[in-house]
């Protein structure tokens, strides 16, 4: 068997194939490495209250702001615009509806504006008019509504035509949540009276 033999004309044929597949290459890995990245994919500018907060028809209520499972979110007397006067015990029956990051935007159908406030346990809550909302934790089912009228009334369901809450409490509310002891809610009487 004979070994080719290369003539110094074949080897700079070679050679100059191989540098030319080579300069090809060097010359697509640069345009690729050198290509600005992809734009990053777009951030949602859906407002998160959306999904957080909807406008709801909650039995004989009417239009109401429930959260993102149906259940009724509700307003207490006893807070102040942007103060929530629900915390300790009392927020275990009636927990504060957490708010998302991001900008709260606007719900379909609700005519007041949401924001967001700070609890004194330092986190963030959803309000709307000003008032802090909340969950009742007597509330199995979307729809429920029975922590309407607890504490004297003090408890109110949301309904998206709330007036701007006020500086003071409103006058013969509750007593102040925040040094009350929340009793469990019963379960064949609809929850306390708190």
């Amino acid at each position: 068997m004979q070994i080719p033999s290369f003539t110094s004309r074949s080897l700079r044929l070679l050679s100059t194939r191989a540098l030319a597949v080579a300069a090809t290459a060097g010359v697509v890995l640069i345009a690729a490495c050198s290509a600005p990245p992809p734009p990053p994919p777009p951030t949602a500018t859906a407002a998160p209250s959306a999904g957080v907060v909807k406008v709801a028809t909650v039995g004989t209520f009417g239009a109401s702001l429930v959260d993102a499972s149906g259940k009724t979110l509700y307003t207490f007397a006893n807070d102040t615009a942007g103060k929530s006067a629900c915390n300790g015990t009392c927020a275990a029956t009636w927990p504060a509806l957490a708010a998302p990051a991001g900008d709260l935007g606007k719900v379909d159908g609700a005519t007041g504006a949401f924001s967001v406030i700070t609890r004194d346990d330092g986190s963030k809550q959803v309000a709307y008019a000003g008032r802090p909302l909340y969950r009742f934790a007597g509330d199995a089912a979307a729809g429920d509504a029975k922590g309407n009228g607890l504490a004297n009334g003090a408890w109110k369901v949301a309904g998206v035509a709330l007036p701007a809450a006020s500086a003071t409490p409103a006058a013969g509310s509750a007593t102040p949540a925040s040094t009350a002891t929340a009793p469990k809610p019963a379960a064949n009487a609809g929850g306390p009276d708190y």
